[in-house]
């Protein structure tokens, strides 16, 4: 069915002129299908969709213990800290340390392992006597140097080999006998044969002299010294002090 596009009105099917108005046919517009004309535009359903899932954290990655062990190392290497290198068996020892005590004996500590292991137990190792002997002479030979001219305090002679009583004097003896009298009276040790002592117009070879290093200008003088500390004429008197053999 057509329309005349100027009235509107229907015209037949193959009309030139529109019946009511006589406009030409020319102009006649199509009805719209009743489709186009009623049909509504087809919106497609909308989907809900649920919450976008946030997907897993990755697995972390395994660490290595060796590269913790590094990571600590150089921590207390910035900070100060102090670290004990093992050895390749695990383990890191101290170094081994010495020490001399009083009565002539020397205490050697063992190695104490510092990772993991049982501490070494120390060990006492005894001296040699005449060698802790001849140690004192060397030590206190400069002191005793100094003394030469002087009259000083003598506290003991000894000798290897001298029967005093019901000691016969060793090397032992002896410096035990030194170290009683080095500790109360701050004494050194002078070897007889190094200078001209004399005992009865002979020379003190092989005597060892306990000496308290006080010079005095006088033999009454160090004699007095000997009495202020309360000892006896036979465990201490006044004596020049000889020079160099």
């Amino acid at each position: 069915m057509s329309f005349c596009a100027s009235c509107g009105a229907a015209m037949p099917p193959g009309a030139i002129f529109c019946g009511a108005c006589g406009h030409r046919v020319g102009n006649q517009v199509t009805a719209p299908s009743a489709t186009a004309a009623g049909a509504r535009p087809v919106v497609p359903p909308t989907v809900a969709l649920g919450p976008t899932p946030t997907p897993p954290p990755p697995p972390s990655p395994r660490r290595n213990p060796l590269v913790l062990v590094l990571v600590v190392v150089a921590v207390l290497a910035i900070g100060g800290g102090v670290i004990v290198l093992a050895t390749r068996d695990g383990r890191g020892s101290a170094p081994t340390s010495v020490s001399t005590t009083v009565d002539g004996s020397t205490t050697v500590l063992g190695s104490t392992t510092v990772l993991g292991s049982t501490p070494v137990a120390s060990t006492v190792v005894p001296a040699d006597p005449a060698t802790q002997l001849q140690q004192f002479v060397t030590a206190d030979l400069p002191t005793a140097s100094s003394l030469v001219g002087k009259y000083v305090p003598q506290l003991s002679a000894k000798k290897v080999g001298l029967t005093v009583g019901s000691i016969t004097y060793g090397p032992a003896e002896v410096l035990g006998d030194h170290l009683k009298l080095r500790s109360a009276y701050g004494a050194i040790l002078v070897d007889g044969t190094a200078f001209q002592f004399t005992s009865g117009g002979t020379r003190m070879l092989g005597w060892f002299l306990t000496i308290v290093p006080k010079p005095f200008t006088t033999k009454a003088a160090a004699t007095q010294w000997c009495t202020d500390q309360g000892l006896t004429s036979t465990d201490c008197f006044g004596r020049m002090f000889s020079p160099p053999a």
